[in-house]
């Protein structure tokens, strides 16, 4: 079954959402073992 273009449109725009949070929550961690001052 073909997917229409709105269909299209909110699965790319899920997997951008997961990819960007994941990077962030990601980048988050790390940022806390490399400066543990910096956590409070």
């Amino acid at each position: 079954m073909r997917l229409r273009w709105n269909q299209r449109c909110l699965f790319l725009g899920l997997g951008l959402l997961l990819t960007i949070m994941s990077i962030n929550l990601v980048a988050d961690q790390l940022r806390d073992v490399l400066n543990p001052k910096l956590k409070q």
